[in-house]
Formats: C-alpha cells, structure tokens, sequence
C-alpha cells in the first residue's frame, strides 16, 4: 500500500513538472521577444538619427558647393582662388591683358567691319587706345573707309588731338561732302581748337540738312555760347573795369572805404589849385 501510495505522489509530481518547464519557456521566449523588439526600435531609431545626421551634413555640403559655384563660375578665377587670395585681382588683371592682346592679334582676314564694331565696344568700355589700333587696322584694309576716319576722328577728340581729329574729318568729307558723320566731327574739331565761328558755322550747316540730330542743336548752343563769352570779355573797357576795381576795394574796405574816397578827393582839389596857380604865375 504504501509503495502504490508513493508511486502515486511520484506520478502526480512528474505531471505538473512539465507544465511548470512550459510556462517558464512561454516567459522566457516573451522575455526574449521584448528584448528583440526593445533592440529593433533601438536600432531603427539610430539608423534614422544617422540618417538625419548625413543628411543635413549632405545639405550643408551642397550649399557650400552651390555657393562657390555661384562665386567662381569662371574657370580661370576659380584656379586663381586655390593660387591664393591675394593673387586674385592681379590675376584677373593679367587675363584680362591677355584677352585684349590675343583681340589685338586678329587674322589678317578679318573685314572691316568686325574691326569698327571691336572699336566701338573698345571705346564705350573706355579703353580708346585699344578702340584706335582696331581702327587703325580698319584703314589699312579699306583707306578709303569714310566711318573708320569718322570713328578715328572721334577716338582723336577723346584722346585730346583736335588737329589729328580735324585731319581725319576733312578726309572723310572730302570722300563725301554730304556725309553727315563727317560734318558733325568737324564741327567738334573746330569747337575744340577754339575756332567757334567756324564751328557755329557746321553745325548750323548740319542742323538744316538734319534737324532732327540733337548733336548738331546743342553744338550751335554751346558753339554761340563760347562766342558770346569771347565778344563779352573783349568788350569790358578800362572805365567797366574800374568801376569792378572800386567795386572790390569798397567790399574789402568796408566803413574805412568813405575815408579813403574823402582824402582822394581831397587831394584831387589841392592838384588842381596848384595847377591853376601855376597857370596864372605862367
């Protein structure tokens, strides 16, 4: 009795230990499912703050880039800014120097008219020696060429040559007496030289051929205006002048002036009573 007793008890134990071992698993794996779960969104989470980072770091890299792009968009200053910044404009000046002189350096079968077009974007930028030696090129290949002596008059004038301005003007005129381009720079040759007359004179003979050119309206007002001036100075006689003289002496002199008019009168009346008692004992 006692050993089926036992056997009994043993039986019962044996049957409630695998249930135990079963939901100590079921635990365990929970356990272990969490933590999977709790590294997962650790991991998720550390992808997407790395993520995060690169990207901004990204974005930042790609203004920076856009920037220089945007500061050095030319070739040349791009290799001069890695030379250094103090090389920069000095640099830049020597490109430039290059540029013109490689202009300078033009086929021999360049027309004319590409040369006169280079003089005239050379002289609006202000570099008149540069527009003058396109020009010069130009009347090589065509002498006869009436704008290129026109457009050399004009660098003339700018360089401050009248004479030379004035030569060229009555070459081009005397290819075309009509030619309007041609009247015009001779008017201003003339104007520069100080010969207002005759400049008057052109500018007034352009002005009925072509009333509609402004250049030639302000020419004969700026051409009477010098005359006018020249005439007024040649006019002032000594009596104006010392009338100027006295006018000046009393704004210096202020009250003192009346004193000194008092003594010069009085010493004018004590000359001519000399004077007269001179006569007399004569």
């Amino acid at each position: 009795m006692i050993t089926s007793f036992v056997r009994v008890g043993d039986e019962g134990e044996m049957q409630e230990k695998p249930s135990y071992i079963a939901q100590q698993q079921q635990q365990s794996l929970q356990q272990q499912q969490f933590q999977q779960q709790q590294l997962h969104q650790q991991s998720t989470h550390g992808v997407w703050q790395l993520s995060k980072e690169l990207k901004l770091k990204n974005s930042k890299a790609t203004r920076r880039s856009r920037r220089y792009e945007e500061c050095y968009t030319d070739k040349d200053r791009a290799a001069a800014v890695n030379m250094g910044s103090r090389d920069i404009k000095q640099s830049l000046k020597l490109k430039r120097k290059q540029e013109r002189s490689k202009a300078l350096s033009l086929p021999e079968e360049t027309e004319p008219g590409t040369l006169l077009a280079l003089a005239g974007y050379e002289m609006t930028a202000r570099r008149t020696n540069i527009a003058l030696s396109f020009i010069n090129k130009a009347l090589n290949l065509n002498p006869e060429d009436k704008n290129a002596l026109v457009a050399r008059s004009k660098c003339y004038l700018l360089l401050g040559e009248a004479k030379h301005a004035l030569e060229d003007a009555e070459s081009a005129l005397a290819l075309d007496s009509t030619f309007i381009k041609g009247l015009y720079r001779k008017a201003e040759a003339l104007y520069h030289l100080g010969n207002f007359e005759h400049s008057l004179m052109y500018f007034h003979r352009g002005l009925r051929m072509r009333p509609d050119m402004e250049g030639f309206r302000l020419g004969v007002q700026k051409a009477q205006q010098a005359i006018e001036n020249v005439i007024g100075l040649k006019n002032k006689t000594p009596q104006n002048k010392e009338v100027l003289k006295k006018r000046a002496e009393r704004h210096l002199l202020g009250e003192l002036y009346a004193d000194k008019v008092y003594l010069e009168d009085l010493l004018t009346k004590k000359m001519g009573r000399f004077n007269l008692n001179k006569v007399k004992y004569i």
